[in-house]
């Protein structure tokens, strides 16, 4: 399908300056945007400026195809990146060992793909929590921002070549700061600031860059000092998080970063451009900066009411099952459930397996939940029950 007449005769100057074409203002008078490129001789890119003329979709087709020729990407790649020209948008991308193209036993499994969306989200809403106020962690990621930010986010269609998650995100999602505007209304020629969604976007970059840059020169130390500064970096435990979400170790997968920047603002420096790649080993090393992030909380025994997730419990010497489950607790303080694994015995385990079979039935459990990375331990169980349907 030709989207052509979705995309806006300025979006499609924006885009073309960079990348190198520059626009010729006597042609502006005919309502045209005629662009020219020197390393491209007498090619031209027209643009109508008037959208409603019966020629304006074949002229942008054309235009398209131009820049797709000369830029030797095809059509489609092209006005897909016009589409976004409003947007910044990111992309992870995952790799594995396996030739996606050509084995047909291509994919990832769909709960690490459920699992790799959420993380994607947690990281967006991490960034937008420490462009509002930097600190090495939220506590609830909760901030209005954060959901505007989530909520004008767009899934965006995937690329060949791997599994890529690309979201765009609406540079103008979060509106200028009042203090910003009231400047404008007084000094119309004070500079435009950046806005709130590019400054968010380049504090994740920035932030990933620093990680992976410290992770292969051996400086983990010096990084985890820097970011428990309140202010000093964009790094947070929750931004590990999100990242943390993408580790499979039965695949190996590593994970591409990139961001498409908008062309209604200018581009960042060339650092920000360049593909970030994080390797399938860099994950547990992402898994000690998020630890030491975050802040320690001595663990107390208390009540939890929760659902069963997973039974990997084995059969015992008894010939009954006992050993491992996996829950979905509900903690105070945090603004999600927290998974932990517990050790039960025959009797819990049967509580456990009952919940389990049931669906939705939750359980109430009283133990020692240990700080850590999700699936956090519960120690010391007192006791294991099912909560009754009143």
């Amino acid at each position: 399908m030709n989207y052509a007449t979705l995309i806006s005769p300025t979006d499609f100057r924006d885009f073309a300056k960079v990348h190198g074409w520059k626009l010729i203002p006597e042609a502006v008078k005919d309502r045209l945007f005629v662009l020219n490129h020197s390393a491209f001789g007498f090619r031209q890119l027209i643009v109508p400026i008037d959208t409603e003329g019966i020629d304006y979709n074949d002229a942008v087709s054309v235009a398209i195809q131009t820049m797709a020729d000369t830029e030797d990407k095809s059509f489609e790649f092209i006005e897909s990146c016009l589409m976004e020209a409003g947007s910044d948008t990111i992309r992870f991308g995952v790799s594995t060992r396996r030739d996606f193209e050509n084995s047909p036993l291509s994919g990832l499994p769909l709960n690490y793909a459920v699992q790799a969306f959420k993380g994607v989200e947690n990281a967006i809403r991490a960034a937008a929590c420490s462009e509002v106020q930097r600190q090495p962690f939220h506590p609830k990621m909760k901030r209005s921002e954060a959901q505007r930010l989530v909520e004008a986010a767009q899934m965006r269609h995937t690329e060949s070549g791997s599994f890529i998650l690309k979201v765009a995100c609406p540079i103008d999602a979060i509106p200028m700061e009042q203090s910003a505007q009231d400047e404008l209304r007084f000094d119309p020629k004070a500079p435009k600031p950046t806005p709130f969604v590019r400054r968010a976007i380049m504090g994740m970059s920035d932030a990933i860059i620093d990680l992976v840059s410290a992770i292969e020169s051996d400086k983990l130390d010096g990084l985890i000092e820097k970011a428990k500064k309140d202010g000093a970096s964009s790094l947070s435990a929750n931004l590990c998080d999100g990242l943390m979400a993408f580790q499979d170790d039965a695949s190996k997968a590593n994970l591409d970063f990139s961001v498409a920047w908008s062309a209604r603002l200018e581009p960042p420096s060339p650092i920000f451009r360049d593909k970030v790649k994080i390797q399938w080993d860099y994950f547990p090393r992402i898994e000690y900066v998020a630890t030491a992030l975050r802040p320690i909380q001595p663990a107390k025994k208390q009540s939890f009411i929760g659902i069963v997730d997973e039974l990997k419990g084995d059969l015992g010497e008894s010939e009954q099952r006992e050993g491992e489950v996996i829950l979905n607790l509900q903690v105070f303080g945090e603004s999600e459930t927290v998974k932990a694994k517990a050790d039960l015995n025959i009797e819990q385990y049967k509580q456990a397996h009952l919940a389990h079979i049931q669906g939705k039935t939750y359980v109430r459990v009283t133990g020692l939940l240990n700080p850590g990375n999700q699936p956090r331990k519960l120690t010391e169980i007192e006791s294991f029950s099912l909560v009754e349907n009143k």
